[in-house]
């Protein structure tokens, strides 16, 4: 027993209490410690850096686009041929809207009107802005085939 100013008595072999014991608790084994708060902010800031990089990445991506590949394209077929001997040939247009454009038109030789595929092929083009280009590309059929049909496949800017 103690009074003002005196320490307290402790049983032999056990610690003295010490500010933050926890009451009921074995002498000497320290407080659990304190859950470390979570920072709600933090994350909050880590979601708008996110979602700023990612908006700023889209507005980049629609930049690009509208600056660098602004050409708008438009293939036709108007002449499809076979030979005699087998020789195809499909020639055509390629028309640019928007700025002059560099494009590959790939063509498929197609037996009948339906049939299988016969041959492809593909050719370079240059379009100028507001106006087109000729293409032709060329291919070889077996003997078998007698009639075919061009089909454009792409037409790849580029």
């Amino acid at each position: 027993a103690g009074g003002p100013g005196v320490p307290p008595t402790v049983p032999p072999g056990s610690a003295p209490p010490y500010p933050g014991q926890v009451p009921g608790a074995a002498p000497g084994v320290p407080p659990p410690a304190a859950a470390p708060k979570k920072s709600s902010k933090a994350l909050l800031i880590v979601l708008a850096l996110l979602a700023t990089a990612v908006l700023l990445g889209v507005i980049g991506a629609v930049a690009a686009v509208a600056l660098l590949g602004g050409a708008d394209l438009t293939a036709s077929v108007d002449r499809c041929t076979i030979a005699a001997d087998g020789s195809l040939s499909a020639g055509g247009t390629l028309r640019a809207e928007g700025g002059s454009a560099e494009a590959t038109v790939k063509i498929e030789f197609v037996k009948g009107s339906g049939g299988g595929p016969v041959d492809s092929g593909s050719t370079s083009v240059s379009a100028p802005d507001g106006g087109s280009a000729r293409w032709e590309v060329t291919g070889r059929a077996p003997d078998d085939v007698k009639v075919v049909t061009c089909r454009i496949t792409s037409v790849d800017a580029g």
